[in-house]
């Protein structure tokens, strides 16, 4: 033992001498504490998480306006049913619709396994977020329509679901715009030159609350399908 070099070898048969020198170590540094926030833009806790998308595809700037105001209902409803029941969902898409004269709509596209669920607090959500955006709301589902099988597009598949076809989403869509007033009766008149047009009956029960939407309802029909529309109630016989 060498007090300067620390353990030293003597080897014979090469007559040399091998010293290790002393090992110093350092004492290991206690990790400082982590000081710094969390980040706040975590998914789980932003608007971005309120949107539900196809991978690859964002969501335009109108979109995530909308997001925005559905996170801050869920964060700052007074009501505590509102705010559970927003925390699982999501939405699609949203869009603005210009109507006649200077009216809007907001058409907002859900997914449809949480379409029910949506229609469990619609009037509280619809009530708040026409506040924040100054017009109309309309939720609807996204619902996906599969074209017509074809010689040129036949592909070896499932037959198409009849809720696929283009005549089934739009008489569900009928449905979802006028929420929650549900249709009683339909009619549709075929003119002479072929063209079709609906006249629809809703529930008296929401005259009161809706009937000042009738117009909306109509319009924004038109802009999602292209076809023609006219809701109405029941006329009151004197």
């Amino acid at each position: 033992i060498n007090a300067e070099y620390g353990v030293c070898l003597f080897v014979s048969a090469s007559h040399s001498t091998h010293c290790i020198p002393h090992l110093h170590t350092t004492p290991r540094e206690t990790p400082l504490p982590n000081t710094r926030t969390p980040h706040t833009s975590t998914m789980a806790f932003t608007a971005r998480s309120k949107i539900k998308k196809p991978k690859g595809v964002e969501p335009n700037e109108y979109e995530e306006t909308i997001a925005q105001h559905i996170f801050d209902i869920q964060t700052h409803s007074t009501s505590a049913e509102l705010k559970s029941e927003l925390k699982p969902l999501q939405i699609m898409a949203a869009k603005e619709i210009r109507l006649s004269g200077d009216k809007k709509a907001v058409v907002i596209f859900v997914p449809m396994p949480q379409l029910k669920d949506y229609r469990r607090i619609h009037h509280l959500l619809v009530e708040d977020l026409q506040k924040k955006v100054s017009h109309s709301v309309i939720i609807v589902g996204q619902r996906r329509i599969l074209p017509k099988e074809t010689k040129k597009n036949m592909v070896k598949r499932q037959k198409r679901p009849h809720s696929r076809t283009l005549k089934a989403v739009h008489d569900a869509l009928l449905e979802d715009v006028s929420y929650p007033a549900e249709i009683v009766d339909r009619r549709i008149r075929v003119r002479l030159d072929g063209s079709k047009a609906q006249r629809v009956t809703l529930d008296p029960k929401e005259e009161q609350n809706l009937e000042h939407k009738l117009d909306i309802f109509n319009g924004v029909y038109r802009a999602l399908t292209g076809k023609e529309v006219t809701y109405q109630f029941p006329q009151t016989k004197q």
